[in-house]
């Protein structure tokens, strides 16, 4: 009995490898670069795996539009970008707080 190995031991090397791979694989996924931001792969791939992961508020935010037109507006501090056409993301923010395409 001195050199024999417990029955069991064969199956608890096994268990301890798999679980050993199931932790080094999970810990390597989660550093992966998601599909839809990987440019390489086709769009419907990036597309099919963005959509699961948008919110449905980011959703509707893709159908929204605007015009930074100053000459439609009447109070120029809405207008989220500058007279040269610089984005201003402080304004943005609270003009399009969802949000926009």
């Amino acid at each position: 009995m001195g050199n024999c190995p417990a029955p069991w031991a064969s199956e608890r090397r096994l268990f301890l490898s798999l679980a050993l791979c199931c932790t080094i694989s999970m810990g390597a996924a989660a550093h992966e670069t998601p599909a839809y931001r990987d440019p390489s792969l086709p769009v419907e791939q990036r597309v099919g795996d963005l959509l699961p992961r948008m919110t449905l508020e980011e959703k509707v935010a893709q159908l929204l539009g605007t015009w930074q037109n100053p000459d439609s507006r009447q109070d120029q501090s809405q207008m989220f970008v500058d007279e040269k056409g610089a984005f201003l993301p402080d304004r943005a923010a609270v003009s399009i707080e969802t949000g926009l395409g």
